[in-house]
């Protein structure tokens, strides 16, 4: 059974093989869609359970979630370094994206190429030029560069090394 609380839920599948992860992450997903409201699942290396290039158990749960979810208030944030090889249906599907530093630029050029036309994207050195914590937030026609508090900072010195005052 799946018992969440309120806040932060975290489930450590590290000690079980790719296969049995990834049967896991489907069941969590589908009674995601089935049972809750208000929820975020999270899946790590999307690359590998929601791959381009081969079948996944995760795929069409996923899909279904992401597609019907919002209306229980309940979405799938996806975590990759390389979107390439995350399946085309699931990246179709999202609406907010978060890029974070990439050192190679045809990775970079397909995360730029997500971002609706009519806007100002930034650039392939801007991208590879993001410092820790530094991330372009891009969704609708709104493109910022943003930097992430490390929940250990204060908000006085994330806002000095946001702005570039404080390193």
């Amino acid at each position: 059974t799946i018992a969440l609380r309120s806040g932060l839920n975290v489930m450590d599948l590290s000690v079980y093989t790719t296969e049995l992860q990834a049967l896991v992450i489907r069941s969590v997903l589908e009674w995601v869609y089935e049972t809750a409201t208000d929820t975020v699942v999270v899946i790590p290396e999307a690359w590998e359970f929601v791959p381009q290039s081969r079948g996944s158990p995760v795929l069409l749960a996923c899909e279904q979630l992401i597609r019907k979810g919002g209306a229980s208030r309940n979405f799938v944030w996806l975590d990759s370094q390389d979107i390439a090889g995350v399946h085309k249906n699931i990246l179709r599907s999202v609406g907010v994206w978060i890029i974070g530093v990439q050192r190679e630029k045809n990775e970079v050029r397909r995360a730029l190429d997500h971002i609706p036309g009519g806007v100002r994207k930034p650039g392939v050195d801007d991208v590879m030029g993001l410092e820790r914590g530094q991330f372009f937030a891009c969704w609708e026609k709104t493109v910022v560069r943003v930097y992430v508090q490390p929940a250990w900072m204060s908000r006085g010195d994330a806002g000095d090394i946001a702005r570039g005052t404080q390193s």
